[in-house]
């Protein structure tokens, strides 16, 4: 069973839409570093006006310089489809960075995915349990 958008979720209606676009404002405020980096704060200030085109913009770039904030939010918008095009296993490969990045959030969205079998990926209890170890360890 694939999860709804509450549980990051596919084949979003307009509503569904709006929920995540409220749980990525949620990710960016709950980040004590949100605003540590000028382009990631300035690609937070662009998503939480719903100006997701700017906030890609800002984000894309610090993909390749290993910053997992952006990566998460990233992930979040390719599974969402907000701007982009809905892309699960994007999402997934960026969960993945995130999570490597130690970005606990993005560490507990792999524990539900494994244990679970979400999002493409097989139900696996011992990496579910690793990436809760890991999200322990970032707390």
């Amino acid at each position: 069973m694939k999860p709804t958008l509450a549980a990051v979720g596919t084949n979003l209606s307009p509503a569904g839409k709006i929920v995540s676009a409220a749980v990525l404002a949620l990710s960016l405020l709950a980040s004590p570093l949100a605003f540590a980096d000028r382009a990631y704060g300035e690609g937070c200030e662009a998503a939480l006006a719903e100006d997701y085109e700017t906030a890609y913009e800002k984000w894309e770039p610090l993909i390749s310089r290993n910053d997992g904030r952006a990566q998460f939010q990233l992930a979040l918008m390719y599974h969402a489809g907000l701007h982009v095009e809905q892309d699960e296993s994007k999402a997934v490969m960026l969960y993945h960075m995130a999570a490597r990045n130690g970005v606990p959030e993005a560490q507990e969205f792999l524990v539900a995915a494994y244990a679970h079998g979400w999002f493409g990926l097989p139900k696996n209890e011992q990496v579910a349990d690793y990436w809760q170890q890991q999200t322990a360890l970032s707390g």
